[in-house]
């Protein structure tokens, strides 16, 4: 049976999360059309073994990719490569979906692109739960053309279904964190149709220690983000200004140049942290001086006195 839906699992040390996340994807009516390939990125505790029970009941489905430790950007990187299904789609090892087989049925009926839907976060120890919506301004189950009207919300990575002949061969930075936005970026390169949805797919968890979004994720991956960031401002600056993948480029990337100056700020008061914030700030104004105006207080001050001043501006 031809897969509809090859689901790439990004499994790192998620001993504890991974029955939640597989057991979210049996759904007997549908588990044939999907195709789960668990890439199990060099865990050291009992994720694989946890896998073993659902790839045993559900050979046709479950597949598990072993692999040497290489970052986020490897599983995604494998997955695409190894991807057979019409859609694609990324789900984290701590992370689930939900409202699947109604997903499932709208992939094969439809044929854009970018399948593009809500998504749900929860936080870890907590029932908070926040429901993201997608733009209101835009046109719901049917397809259009891909506009940089409907993209000025987050271009979250939880969002995007791609349809998989288009992103074969994407190749994402490895040993790195912040590479999503990489993924997403690269993968709207080979998109002209989108179909919206208000189904909600992804529930994705907050608050597990050492997330990349949090402030200890930042100073720790701080050289890593600057350098997923200058990549993809290189490969913007190299797109026709006129187009519409200008124009998505350019705004998902504001939000990433934004992210970094708050990253910078968030680092000790060592001097080559002042250097590397002042680095980046004279190649944002040289090279993407569309970038360059910033509302955040301490870098307007850092820039009026200096890398003396940063002592002083960063948060502590």
């Amino acid at each position: 049976m031809e897969k509809v839906l090859t689901i790439s699992i990004a499994a790192y040390n998620v001993e504890e999360f991974i029955d939640d996340v597989l057991n979210s994807l049996i759904i007997p009516s549908i588990i044939e059309k999907l195709e789960v390939l668990i890439i199990d990125d060099g865990s050291t505790d009992n994720t694989v073994e946890k896998c073993g029970p659902f790839i045993d009941k559900y050979p046709q489905s479950f597949k598990l990719v072993s692999k040497e430790n290489g970052g986020w950007g490897s599983t995604v990187s494998k997955g695409i490569e190894l991807a057979t299904g019409k859609y694609f789609k990324l789900l984290d090892g701590d992370d689930y979906f939900e409202n699947l087989e109604e997903f499932v049925r709208l992939l094969e009926k439809v044929d854009s692109d970018l399948v593009y839907t809500p998504y749900v976060t929860f936080y870890e120890d907590s029932d908070e739960v926040k429901h993201h919506s997608l733009n209101a301004k835009v046109p719901l189950d049917k397809e259009v053309v891909l506009s940089a009207f409907y993209f000025d919300d987050d271009y979250a990575m939880h969002s995007c279904t791609f349809k998989t002949e288009n992103i074969k061969g994407i190749k994402i930075t490895e040993h790195c964190f912040y590479t999503d936005v990489e993924y997403i970026l690269k993968g709207i390169l080979k998109v002209k149709t989108v179909y919206f949805s208000p189904i909600e797919v992804y529930y994705y968890r907050l608050g597990r220690a050492g997330q990349s979004a949090s402030i200890e994720g930042y100073r720790k991956h701080a050289d890593e983000h600057l350098r997923v960031l200058m990549k993809l401002l290189k490969k913007y600056r190299a797109l026709d200004s006129d187009t519409e993948l200008f124009s998505i480029f350019k705004h998902r990337l504001a939000g990433m140049v934004d992210l970094e100056y708050n990253i910078l700020l968030h680092l000790s008061p060592a001097k080559k942290n002042a250097h590397t914030l002042k680095r980046f700030d004279s190649i944002i104004k040289a090279d993407y001086p569309e970038f360059y105006q910033c509302d955040r207080k301490r870098v307007q001050v850092f820039r009026k006195f200096g890398i003396i001043s940063y002592p002083f501006v960063i948060y502590r």
